[in-house]
């Protein structure tokens, strides 16, 4: 079982589910988390270090309450953001009785960590700059893991793969952007981190 208490622990995950994603998720499958360990043992740790990039990015190009606002936004964002999308997924795929049970909730928390890892290094460069467009970009190489895991880890067939896969990206793009809004708006901060 990994333990996410490093960073090099994150970035093993995310560089194997983008190059080999058929045999991590394998490897995730054996992992047999709960949703509880999922989200207090990666989600919470992995959203803290999305804060951390972001709120640094941030802060080498504005002042210190936009950045703190940032990291506080980027994290409300996208562990609210991804819990909703699990939920959703859920509902929307219960009556699968052949989809495991943590499948829903591993392939959404994964993949959506790809999404929102490269998000939190486009705060380093400027906004309208070409690596900045490049970043967002590569956000959707989230397409990547989900494509490889929704035959093994949900037992989905062919032929709905890319159903399901345009709702996966939907879910874990659309839902923290809304969440990301939202806090902007409460916060009064005229920004947009996702």
């Amino acid at each position: 079982m990994i333990e996410y208490t490093n960073t090099n622990k994150f970035i093993k995950r995310f560089k194997n589910l983008l190059i080999d994603s058929k045999n991590e998720w394998l490897k995730i499958k054996k992992e047999d988390k709960t949703r509880k360990t999922l989200l207090t043992e990666f989600l919470i740790p992995f959203s803290l270090l999305c804060g951390i990039i972001a709120f640094t990015g941030s802060i080498l190009d504005g002042d210190l309450y936009t950045a703190v606002t940032i990291f506080i936004v980027t994290i409300i964002s996208i562990y609210a953001g991804i819990y909703c999308s699990i939920i959703i997924f859920k509902e929307v795929t219960i009556s699968k009785k052949e989809i495991p049970i943590n499948a829903r909730e591993n392939i959404i928390v994964y993949s959506a960590s790809i999404y929102f890892l490269f998000h939190a290094i486009t705060f380093f460069f400027n906004e309208g700059s070409t690596i900045r467009a490049l970043l967002q970009l590569a956000q959707f190489l989230c397409v990547v893991p989900i494509w490889g895991g929704i035959e093994p880890l949900l037992r989905i067939p062919k032929a709905n793969k890319i159903g399901y896969t345009i709702l996966i990206v939907l879910l874990i793009t659309i839902l923290p952007t809304l969440f990301d809004k939202l806090f902007s708006i409460i916060l009064e901060v005229p920004i947009a981190t996702i």
